[in-house]
């Protein structure tokens, strides 16, 4: 078993797979950087719909606003989401 650390500090991660993974489409992942074209802001969790490969990785990703009907889909690059392990309350997947 691996010594490195994720969400709890005693929760060990089982393999460098672990580590690695990459998201799936109905992951639940955060925003790393704001996207002000999309009014999207760093921190903002969404769900993964689509993975683009060509011509580079990438991620159809669906935002919706609390208590708003609204809807926001954004192809995001790699380095600006991840993946939020224990989904947080409350976020619908839909």
């Amino acid at each position: 078993m691996c010594s490195l650390i994720r969400g709890s500090p005693w929760a060990p991660i089982d393999s460098l797979e672990d580590l690695m993974r990459t998201p799936h489409v109905d992951d639940v992942v955060r925003l790393t950087k704001d996207v002000p074209e999309l009014s999207l802001h760093r921190g903002e969790v969404g769900t993964v719909r689509s993975t683009w490969f060509a011509p580079a990785v990438a991620y159809e990703v669906e935002f919706r606003q609390s208590g708003d009907h609204s809807l926001t889909l954004a192809l995001l690059r790699e380095e600006q989401v991840t993946i939020e392990e224990s989904g947080p309350a409350g976020v619908q997947t839909w």
